[in-house]
């Protein structure tokens, strides 16, 4: 392929990317009513609070690492207003999934028109609200890193000349491991493939000097990756809290499984109900890229994957949706094997009907798309009826007494109103993961001891299912009936204002 051609390629599609995103953004005609949800909330928030002088873990804490806030912070940086800037950096971030499997599938396949249609495919289904569920998630910002690690991997199985994955691969691929560490830690699990994949390559080549060797290099490459964040943890002071939110923490969250189900066997039902559709796909992926590549390491790479991003999906034994994230790459194997034989039968139309078989391939990849776009509008309809449209009837209940400059306490889940109103919390303690570990017991008393200090104009109680497992919630209430002025009730949020 020419670069005149291959960059023609990309702008077009830059420019599909770019009308996708603005159709599932939260501010486009069909999600007018939704916001980002209760962890991107959080996230953004942190992401701002950088720019006017707030610290991660010590002003303003969430247990997810600091790049996932960096990233925000650019959003910031570029605008405030409606969540344009985060748009801008998650439309970047889309670009180079879409660019990155369009590549993966031309590893395996000359027709381009295969290659883009499969890659836009895919990234609408990673569109949806099943899997972004308002977008800027770990996952999200992630995924590219886990498809070019995936596409290294597989470049290099495909070059039979290339023995070793060689230092420069091993050198990113450390990288790309510190970023993940200090981001979401447990994503780590989908590097695990191509790991095993050069230790095989080591054992069959017998050049054992080389695994020292690549774990120097990659040990290197995982200290560039973590330098950012480490760099910003001692300037700032924070580095210890770092550390504890980022891995102590998150790992206490990760092991919480009894926070709603009882037991194991109860949560691994549930989950693989929650996740049964893309369990399902993934595995048709896995079994249909035995036809698609006929090569046994590519398999054994395809196959550690679909493990990996098993595990990833199911480590929290929690059922949402978006944890599925990474399991899009097995899906993308289902999606090429469908348009593959559909070009076959298009070949047979062309030359029996002589129709124009560029024409029937992108009709079929638009009704593809389409149906993909109804289902996943009904699904986020449906969902932020729990969700962003909460946030969004309490946003609008506060606006109809709300005085610019006012002091905000949310207790729960209707923490978008931070962003609406352009406020910041009034305690470090703002979003409370969902949990019931003894972690969260000093971050309740925190709550308490806002309420006490008399700081905030309004609170905003929209208590989660795992507070109402707790003392808490009626610790609160009681106070705040004492201290406060009842001023009105959101049923379907549901949640309760009060002003001092």
């Amino acid at each position: 392929m020419s670069i005149k051609t291959k960059n023609i390629i990309y702008v077009l599609l830059i420019f599909v990317v770019f009308g996708i995103s603005y159709f599932v953004s939260c501010y486009s005609t069909f999600y007018n009513i939704s916001f980002l949800n209760y962890d991107s909330t959080a996230f953004y928030l942190i992401g701002k609070g950088i720019k006017y002088g707030y610290i991660p873990y010590i002003n303003l804490a969430d247990h997810k690492g600091i790049y996932i806030f960096f990233v925000n912070f650019l959003g910031a940086l570029i605008s405030e207003n409606q969540y344009i800037g985060i748009f801008i950096v998650n439309f970047l971030i889309n670009c180079l999934y879409v660019i990155i499997t369009y590549n993966t599938i031309l590893l395996f396949s000359n027709n381009k028109v295969i290659g883009i249609m499969s890659s836009l495919t895919s990234f609408v289904l990673a569109s949806s609200y099943f899997f972004c569920q308002g977008g800027m998630k770990c996952e999200t910002m992630l995924m590219p890193i886990i498809l070019y690690v995936n596409f290294m991997c597989l470049q290099h199985l495909l070059d039979n000349q290339e023995k070793q994955f060689g230092y420069r691969k091993i050198y990113v691929l450390g990288i790309f491991i510190g970023i993940v560490l200090f981001t979401k830690a447990n994503l780590c699990i989908c590097f695990l493939p191509i790991i095993i994949m050069c230790i095989l390559d080591i054992l069959e080549t017998k050049k054992y000097q080389l695994f020292i060797n690549y774990l120097f290099i990659g040990l290197i490459g995982i200290i560039i990756g973590i330098l950012p964040a480490i760099i910003y943890g001692l300037a700032t002071n924070s580095i210890k809290e770092m550390l504890y939110y980022t891995f102590t923490v998150n790992f206490q969250y990760v092991n919480d499984i009894y926070y709603k189900y009882g037991d194991l066997l109860r949560a691994i039902a549930n989950i693989i109900t929650s996740f049964k559709w893309v369990l399902i796909f993934s595995l048709l992926g896995l079994f249909v890229s035995r036809a698609l590549v006929r090569n046994d390491k590519i398999f054994l790479f395809l196959t550690l994957s679909f493990v990996a991003n098993i595990i990833v999906s199911f480590m929290s034994l929690r059922p949402y949706t978006y944890h599925a994230y990474p399991m899009l790459f097995n899906i993308l194997w289902f999606i090429f094997f469908i348009y593959k034989i559909f070009d076959i039968v298009v070949d047979k139309l062309y030359y029996s009907l002589h129709i124009k078989k560029i024409n029937i391939l992108v009709v079929f990849m638009l009704m593809c798309i389409l149906i993909l776009i109804t289902y996943m509008h009904k699904f986020s309809y449906n969902q932020n009826i729990t969700q962003g449209y909460r946030q969004y009837l309490v946003n609008k209940k506060l606006e109809q007494y709300y005085q610019k400059g006012e002091k905000i306490l949310v207790i729960g889940a209707a923490i978008g109103a931070y962003n609406y109103f352009d406020v910041f919390p009034t305690t470090k303690y703002f979003c409370i993961p969902h949990t019931t570990q003894k972690f969260i017991e000093p971050m309740y008393d925190s709550l308490l001891e806002s309420i006490k200090s008399g700081e905030n104009d309004w609170v905003i109680t929209s208590f989660t299912p795992i507070m109402n497992r707790s003392k808490f919630p009626r610790e609160a209430s009681e106070l705040l009936d004492n201290t406060y002025n009842y001023v009105d009730d959101i049923p379907l949020a549901p949640a309760t204002i009060y002003k001092k």
